[in-house]
């Protein structure tokens, strides 16, 4: 047989690493493979007197409900709400929200013409107004981290526009970044470690296309999501992202992380989902509204949380081979080559075979 030398390879380590890496070929097919975050579902009481909400939104971690005819607000016990006189001077306001600061996107029809910051004073809802945006934006998407305001929309010649503006500044002014190419309008906005994420309307009614923008790096297209986003999303941790995703089989929960562009579907009731509307960042999930056939509205909530079980007995099992395999495949070595010097023992006798080369 054809035999390769080498000086600095050790026959013995090769053949333990050899052992070790058909070892670790069969552990996926041994494993199961299972989420290792589970989801928490809830649900909240309905507005007094089957009213209905136009627009969600969490301040400082409460729930507000913004009608036509006022707002509520969720008292601290999450058991009533609490009716409030105040409304947004524009009907309809989309709202940028990361969970606990909250910014109304206000103008007419489906173009955003001015931003206003939300606040609870009191247990009241309360707003300031923004600087101006430089122009109206149509379709426009809001994403909040916990110092900067990111808004992406189309200006007035149909072309892609992402501006942000940093609210606790001392003199907060609105700044252009390049939009994303092509002239599709954004679904969603998330801004997550530096990074802002656009999904965009699939022309087709299919995927959505996703991309990513960086200061350093401009824009790249990810991986398209597996279906149309409803809602915005909602950042988790530093790599992770929430969204609610229409699918054909109906609407879901869907995770990514935003390294890999991987996706992963949440377990949920049957319907519990069902002509979900006016979704919102939540806690360490999301919070929507449902309107029901008799015109009032419930509310469903979904939070990750983390698994109390990672390891089962089957994952123990694979671990405890693993390991004793390793220590036989040592151990079976050792004693065959200890007889041998000690030089021989870590050069492997300077020669291997060709297919361990």
């Amino acid at each position: 047989m054809t035999r390769l030398r080498f000086r600095s390879c050790s026959r013995t380590s090769l053949r333990a690493l050899f052992a070790a890496f058909l070892v670790s070929l069969l552990l996926p097919s041994i494993g199961h493979a299972e989420s290792l975050a589970s989801l928490r579902t809830g649900t909240l009481p309905a507005l007094p007197g089957n009213a209905a909400a136009d627009t969600l939104a969490v301040v400082d971690g409460r729930p507000v409900a913004i009608g036509a005819a006022g707002s509520w607000v969720l008292a601290e016990d999450r058991k009533s709400w609490a009716a409030s006189p105040w409304k947004p001077d524009a009907p309809g306001a989309r709202v940028a929200s990361n969970g606990k600061q909250v910014f109304l996107l206000l103008g007419r029809a489906d173009t955003v013409e001015r931003v206003t910051r939300l606040t609870l004073a009191g247990g009241v809802p309360t707003t300031q107004a923004l600087p101006p945006l430089p122009e109206p934006l149509a379709s426009a998407q809001g994403a909040v981290t916990a110092d900067t305001l990111y808004l992406a929309g189309l200006d007035a010649t149909g072309a892609t526009r992402l501006l942000q503006i940093t609210p606790g500044s001392a003199a907060p002014q609105w700044v252009s970044r390049p939009g994303w190419p092509g002239n599709a309008g954004p679904s969603s906005l998330l801004a997550q470690t530096g990074a802002v994420f656009v999904t965009t309307h699939a022309a087709d009614g299919g995927f959505d296309p996703m991309w990513r923008w960086s200061a350093d790096r401009g824009w790249q297209q990810k991986p398209a999501v597996p279906g149309s986003v409803n809602g915005p999303a909602r950042a988790l941790g530093q790599a992770h992202s929430l969204y609610l995703v229409n699918e054909p089989g109906g609407a879901t929960l869907k995770t990514m992380h935003t390294i890999t562009g991987s996706w992963a579907t949440l377990p949920l009731p049957v319907n519990a989902l069902l002509g979900a509307t006016s979704v919102t960042p939540w806690r360490d999930g999301l919070l929507w509204q449902v309107r029901r056939i008799d015109h009032a509205s419930t509310f469903g909530t979904a939070e990750i949380e983390s698994g109390k079980l990672l390891l089962r007995w089957l994952d123990w099992i694979v671990i405890g081979v693993y390991l004793a395999s390793m220590l036989g495949i040592g151990l079976y070595f050792y004693l065959r080559e200890k007889r041998n010097s000690t030089a021989d023992f870590f050069v492997g006798g300077r020669s291997i075979p060709f297919w361990a080369a």
